[in-house]
């Protein structure tokens, strides 16, 4: 198994199997101890779990997230589905704003054939693949870097946001509850999401079913300001109803 698809697993593990020995976490991949001790250290470098006397606990805190290059590889099929769907809501002549997240990243090459499209975006994942496709206007927010996100948001970019009109926005969440609304880890972040949300005609959030239930630190909108809420059917029918 490689390296980053075993940390992921880990993570899965760690979450289903709240304390769990190092031995029966090696036994369970299939490797070593001393492997799975170096993943499980740097995943504690990361903040992700805590290693104590042999013993290994899973971070589930309300400011927890994963990086981007973990989370790219978890339900796949299910953010392509739901970009599928997304691109439904754009036309040519638009100008959008993408979010960060690795769902929206999947809405881009849903784009990539329309001729008359502006993107305004602050994520690098957005960028690395429209850097490819000089028909579409790329305009992109200025900020600070969040290393986890891949992407820009500070007290700069929400100034900028401020001063900018989209016909629709599309943008993510890390968390997704009846009560609680749609959350994310970052102050700054959910500010610059609200801010995108008063601004933009149309406002689509996109986050797979995994988001369904989970609450995490700010909350940016209630269910009941926005347009539209994509996700996919792996979730209980009741919650999808509710």
């Amino acid at each position: 198994m490689a390296l980053l698809s075993r940390k992921k697993e880990l993570i899965e593990y760690m979450n289903t199997n709240h304390a769990s020995k190092l031995p029966d976490i090696a036994a369970f991949f299939e490797v070593s101890v001393m492997t799975i001790r170096r993943d499980l250290l740097q995943l504690e470098k990361q903040g992700f779990c805590t290693i104590n006397r042999g013993t290994v606990y899973l971070n589930a805190g309300t400011t927890l997230e994963l990086s981007s290059s973990l989370k790219n590889s978890q339900m796949l099929k299910e953010k392509k589905r739901i970009a599928k769907r997304a691109v439904q809501y754009i036309t040519e002549g638009t100008t959008i704003f993408l979010d960060m997240g690795t769902t929206v990243r999947e809405l881009v090459y849903e784009i990539v054939p329309m001729k008359n499209v502006t993107v305004i975006t602050n994520s690098i994942l957005v960028i690395n693949i429209l850097c490819n496709f000089p028909h579409l206007t790329c305009l992109i927010a200025p900020g600070t870097l969040n290393h986890n996100s891949m992407g820009f948001f500070d007290a700069v970019t929400c100034a900028y946001f401020k001063e900018i009109s989209v016909d629709a926005a599309f943008l993510s969440a890390e968390g997704a509850d009846i009560d609680a609304g749609f959350t994310v880890p970052d102050m700054d972040d959910a500010e610059c999401k609200r801010i995108l949300a008063q601004k933009a005609a149309h406002i689509t959030i996109l986050a797979d079913s995994s988001k369904i239930g989970k609450k995490s630190l700010v909350r940016y909108s209630d269910f009941d300001l926005v347009d539209r809420f994509i996700t996919d059917n792996k979730c209980d029918v009741s919650v999808l109803e509710k």
